[in-house]
């Protein structure tokens, strides 16, 4: 219903009789059927059926398209700044019995990394707050996003050359080019990575590729959420049409007293963009995500245990899906166990990973199972092909005493 009414307020006519034509061939198809019973005719039955499957058929294909733009959002559920705080909330579709949320490990790492690096100190908070400070009169208004409707995106785009095969995203901060929670258009072109930053007038940047290469998992960044993107707040095109890209916040503690925090993804030149903006930047760079904590560096972990544990990360922050998940941990496990290490040491991981929750205990026990299945068939294909050897050794011997 929500596509349908915004197809009617957004779209060009050829979008409107496509969404009045919905509801007339189903009110078309509902009384010729009606009448077939009446009348006894068959063939208004067939015909009625057939209006029935093409505003089936309609309403499948029928997407809302702006030129140039493309609507990429996870959800459909806007996610605004007045919802928030709130705790996150994890799809666990098809993977549901293998994954769950393993934030124990992330807490742990967290907790570790702030005892080794110390706590703040006075003079580090008041420069935080001095810094915050010079921050508000950067920071975006309620009413900057309110001026864009359709007509002025479309000469946005034109005037600014956007390409087609453009992405949607949130920039929670960049130092180098004072930008402070505003949302982009992102494409590459000519070996040159474009931002097209809308807020209070438009500004286009870019990017060599080559420094977009990777990016970079930070974890914790405290914050106000009452401060977070106020130009959300109020109903716009562009609200709505960027609200799905919005970070996720959780609930936690520092040094003793409640937070709310986010976790943000870095690439380029100190360009921090929100989780829900990760998968777009990864899908269009081709970045590879690195995972820098007390876990990443620990030595006693091995280098399988560190993978799935980086795209446990990656799948709570809404970088790859469930399905990628689920396959991303059966490619490292299968490798592990082709791999040499020793049984202690294979099962000492599975261990690990079902503790922190990163697989679940059927996947432990079936992965247990799995090197002892996978070595005897090894033995069983070199068996053999022991076997046919000596058969073949023993056929020639034969022939050759036949032949004296």
């Amino acid at each position: 219903m929500k596509k349908f009414l915004t197809g009617l307020r957004y779209g060009n006519w050829l979008t409107k009789l496509y969404v009045i034509s919905i509801p007339i061939c189903i009110l078309v198809g509902i009384v010729l059927i009606v009448l077939s019973f009446v009348w006894n005719v068959i063939y208004l039955f067939l015909l009625g059926v057939a209006f029935g499957i093409g505003a089936i058929a309609l309403s499948q294909s029928f997407t809302i398209e702006e030129e140039f733009i493309e609507q990429e959002p996870e959800e459909e559920k806007k996610q605004t700044t007045e919802q928030l705080p709130r705790k996150k909330v994890q799809r666990k579709p098809e993977a549901r019995e293998m994954v769950e949320e393993s934030q124990e490990v992330e807490k742990e790492a967290g907790e570790t990394e702030k005892k080794s690096q110390g706590v703040e100190t006075e003079t580090e908070i008041k420069e935080s707050k001095e810094t915050e400070k010079k921050k508000e009169n950067k920071k975006p208004n309620q009413d900057e996003l309110e001026e864009y409707d359709e007509k002025k995106i479309k000469q946005v785009f034109y005037k600014y050359k956007v390409r087609k095969e453009h992405r949607l995203i949130m920039i929670d901060e960049w130092k180098e080019r004072e930008i402070h929670q505003q949302p982009a258009y992102i494409w590459v072109h000519r070996g040159q990575v474009h931002l097209l930053i809308i807020g209070d007038g438009v500004q286009e940047l870019t990017v060599p590729v080559n420094k977009a290469s990777s990016m970079l998992y930070q974890r914790g960044i405290v914050c106000q959420t009452k401060e977070e993107y106020p130009q959300f707040r109020k109903e716009s095109l562009l609200a709505t049409l960027f609200s799905p890209y919005l970070p996720v916040y959780h609930e936690g503690n520092k040094n003793g007293r409640p937070v709310i925090y986010k976790n943000l993804f870095e690439f380029g030149s100190g360009i921090k963009i929100t989780n829900t903006s990760a998968r777009n930047v990864r899908d269009l760079l081709q970045s590879e995500v690195q995972v820098d904590d007390i876990v990443t560096r620990d030595l006693r972990y091995n280098s399988f245990f560190k993978e799935i544990y980086k795209t446990g990360i990656l799948f709570r922050e809404q970088v790859i899906t469930a399905k990628e998940y689920q396959d991303q941990v059966n490619d490292v496990l299968q490798n592990l166990a082709l791999s040499d290490a020793s049984d202690k040491e294979y099962e000492d991981t599975l261990q690990l990973l079902c503790h922190q929750k990163l697989i679940s205990q059927e996947y432990m026990e079936y992965y247990k199972q799995y090197r002892v299945r996978v070595r005897l068939e090894e033995e069983e294909k070199k068996t053999g092909r022991n076997h046919k050897k000596d058969k073949q050794k023993k056929k020639t011997k034969e022939q050759k005493k036949t032949k004296k």
